[in-house]
């Protein structure tokens, strides 16, 4: 084979190697971008399911939240009403206490006039020579009345001992109450403050989907 012969070959040769080797790093660059593709692919599935696993978590907690704002809600109703009862008991013992002082100042006076009249009585008989058995009749009367007064005054003191006790249990419950809608309400501020990191998290998972999609849509062009 003569020298031009085989220039010419090599002439003819070189496109086709070229070619070739275009071809090699196109097909390359393809199982590249499509290995791109699968692995976005794959991504964008963890993420899927890392999203819907924490959108239940979110709606599991909005669920959890609501029970226990209302549970808070319930805790306040009673506290008022503990406080109103409170209130109530206040005023019935200022009742009580005014009524005992009543019949306290009574029995007094009841028992300075049957002095009173017990001498006047015993000094009238003395000067009149009249029925001792006036006087026992007398002393009778104001003795039953001043028992009645004590009784009176025993009964009110008694129920005033008792108001005081249900007031004692009507602050300790209305206390109690406070301290577990405390407790509740620092519960309810984690809850809220679990629930804002999820959303954040929910948010960023749902922006990573869409940035994927749309670059395994670009690759895909």
């Amino acid at each position: 084979m003569n020298a031009a012969l085989l220039t010419l070959l090599l002439l003819f040769a070189l496109p086709v190697l070229a070619d070739d080797e275009v071809a090699k790093i196109k097909e390359q660059e393809l199982e590249e971008v499509r290995q791109r593709i699968s692995d976005l692919k794959k991504s964008m599935d963890r993420a899927a399911l890392d999203r819907d696993r924490l959108t239940a978590d979110l709606q599991r907690a909005e669920v959890d939240i609501a029970e226990q704002r209302q549970r808070l809600e319930d805790l306040e109703r009673e506290r008022v009403s503990s406080e109103k009862r409170r209130r109530e008991l206040d005023v019935a013992i200022d009742e009580h206490e005014t009524a005992l002082e009543r019949e306290a100042a009574a029995l007094g006076d009841q028992l300075r006039a049957a002095y009173m009249s017990g001498r006047q009585e015993r000094l009238k008989l003395l000067l009149n020579q009249q029925d001792p058995a006036t006087l026992g009749r007398v002393m009778r009367y104001y003795g039953y009345l001043n028992g009645y007064r004590r009784d009176n005054i025993e009964t009110v003191a008694a129920k005033i001992r008792e108001l005081a006790e249900f007031r004692r249990q009507a602050a300790l419950e209305e206390a109690e109450l406070e301290r577990i809608a405390g407790e509740r309400n620092a519960e309810l501020a984690e809850l809220d403050a679990a629930q804002e990191r999820r959303r954040k998290l929910l948010a960023a998972l749902t922006e990573r989907i869409e940035s994927e999609g749309r670059e395994i849509e670009r690759l895909g062009a």
